[in-house]
């Protein structure tokens, strides 16, 4: 039976690290997440994964895997790493906790394989960020092409895309705005504003990005878990582009999850009605 927490000093070290939204991102893309991948590079961390969160208060949480024997000598440079920004306050707050698995969500034995996930998204969306002018638009390209991709990987068709994100918009939609009228009209609105540059994203034939390739890298590390992919149901693949989105946006991610499966949406039934065109 998987173990379902970890203390700190087992093998999972779980950080909470409270700062504000726009300085807390740059501590992890510039300090964290350097300072972690050093740490993986002498084999002390093996894997690792971070969320953003409030509670109420606004702050990362950093989970590394390691061997519990090393745990001593990874907290200590990451306390190096850390002190400064606590003595001035832009960290107002750093705590260690237990890691509880979300074992029921994540299909019990198979947490292993999803946290393998996460760390692969987090590989991905911190190498993202540090490419990124803070553009709610660029991030938009990476995620609708993350979320596709995903899809595609899972095996899903055309249909399937279609029943799938029509599902979570609409879920979202009901949650945040009541499925209120003049909201829709305005989401359906939007879209239009931007169809151009969602075909253009979304164009498997357009020349690649650097976030292509990056989306590339997830894509093949995903694919080295063997069938795993394809075993993963509805909701679990909601969970995993859910965890996404939380690591891409810095606030407000419900709302753009549901922009984001809003524009999936009106892609696909356009993908299909020109499909059926040029049949």
């Amino acid at each position: 039976m998987v173990q379902r927490r970890f203390i700190a000093g087992s093998e999972w070290i779980y950080y909470k690290i409270y700062s504000g939204p726009k300085i807390i991102e740059q501590i992890l893309i510039c300090d964290l997440i350097p300072a972690v991948n050093s740490l993986r590079r002498k084999g002390l961390v093996d894997s690792f994964f971070f969320i953003r969160y409030m509670d109420p208060n606004y702050h990362i949480r950093l989970r590394l895997h390691c061997q519990s024997k090393d745990c001593g000598i990874i907290m200590d440079k990451m306390r190096k790493k850390l002190e400064k920004y606590v003595r001035d306050l832009t960290i107002t707050t750093i705590q260690l906790d237990t890691y509880a698995r979300e074992v029921e969500r994540y299909g019990g034995d198979n947490i292993v394989f999803f946290e393998r996930m996460f760390y692969y998204d987090s590989c991905l969306v911190s190498n993202c960020l540090k490419r990124l002018e803070c553009l709610d638009t660029q991030r938009h390209d990476i995620s609708l092409k993350f979320i596709d991709t995903l899809l595609d990987s899972r095996g899903l068709t055309l249909d399937d895309k279609i029943i799938f994100s029509d599902r979570n918009r609409k879920a979202y939609f009901q949650e945040i705005y009541q499925s209120n009228d003049s909201i829709r009209n305005m989401l359906n609105a939007k879209y239009r504003n931007v169809r151009k540059e969602v075909f253009d994203c979304l164009n498997k034939e357009r020349q690649q990005t650097w976030w292509d390739k990056e989306i590339s890298k997830y894509t093949k590390n995903v694919s080295s878990l063997g069938s795993f992919i394809s075993t993963i149901n509805g909701n679990e693949l909601t969970s995993v582009i859910h965890m996404h989105v939380n690591r891409m946006y810095r606030m407000q991610q419900r709302r753009i999850e549901m922009l984001l499966y809003w524009y999936l949406y009106k892609y696909y039934v356009s993908q299909k009605a020109i499909s059926h065109k040029s049949d």
